[in-house]
């Protein structure tokens, strides 16, 4: 296999790898299964997301009187009904409001969005340079920039969530003062298991483009090799062969894509 045609497969390859790692990663924002926290006395399961939180029942056996509270039911941190709601549940102050601590929109969900805005900027731009890049070498450079900060921004946002996820919260209120979150034997869901594959999809896309830009830098130096090869350069029409006939000068053309190039003399030049 020649390089042009190995440079084209491996930068599909990114391509294809930047793409799916944008798409899972899309997906996993509008998860709510982030983290799973089972409460036991309630025999329900909250589910903690990025922008939504969810409360499903365990699948254990329930109460007949404690059918109605464990319904499935969902809410978006954003709405101003369920702010409306944390804050009256926050007021109570009981046992079972306790775990509404863990409803509120933390840091480590704050620094998953705030990462994945870079994530889809840089992604997208280094789709675009990528696909560009075949007509403009330079852009190779770029194309592996790009991808880099695009997996660098994927990795810090796994690594703080993952961080503060093990990390119990902080709480400053008196009121809960002997909150105890370990309790809620929480774990890590499958969004965040899909948003660290995400992750990893988009790394491996920065070491393809690593080998594709190689690859691009050795197809060009090869003649009639990629979409910029019939550009002449004016090293390479100095070095063409010229025919130096009487009154005019033509340049030799060896390509069958590409026409004779004819400089006429201006005949008042000579009378004058």
């Amino acid at each position: 296999m020649s390089h042009a045609a190995s440079y084209k497969l491996v930068l599909a390859v990114s391509l294809f790898l930047l793409f799916a790692g944008l798409i899972l990663t899309a997906l996993s924002l509008f998860s709510s299964q982030w983290q799973i926290a089972e409460v036991p006395w309630g025999h329900v399961t909250h589910q903690h997301g990025v922008v939504k939180d969810c409360i499903e029942p365990s699948p254990g056996l329930i109460p007949l009187h404690q059918t109605a509270h464990t319904a499935h039911r969902c809410v978006y941190k954003f709405d101003p009904a369920a702010e409306k709601s944390l804050m009256q549940a926050l007021s109570v102050g009981d046992e079972e409001s306790q775990e509404v601590l863990l409803h509120r929109f933390l840091p480590q969900h704050k620094s998953v969005v705030f990462f994945s805005v870079f994530v889809f900027v840089f992604g997208l731009l280094s789709a675009i340079i990528g696909v560009c890049s075949p007509c403009f070498p330079p852009n190779s450079i770029l194309f592996v920039g790009t991808l880099f900060l695009t997996a660098g921004c994927s990795i810090l946002a796994d690594v703080i969530f993952i961080a503060a996820s093990i990390k119990p919260p902080r709480v400053v209120w008196n009121k809960y003062s002997n909150f105890d979150p370990a309790k809620y034997q929480s774990k890590l869901g499958i969004a965040a298991f899909v948003h660290l594959l995400a992750s990893g999809l988009i790394a491996t896309a920065f070491v393809s483009s690593l080998g594709a830009t190689y690859l691009l830098l050795m197809t060009r130096n090869r003649k009639g090799a990629g979409c910029c090869s019939q550009i002449r350069t004016k090293a390479r029409f100095q070095e063409e062969d010229r025919w130096p006939g009487p009154g005019m000068m033509i340049r030799a053309c060896d390509d069958a894509s590409c026409r004779p190039f004819v400089i006429m003399p201006d005949p008042q030049s000579d009378d004058s």
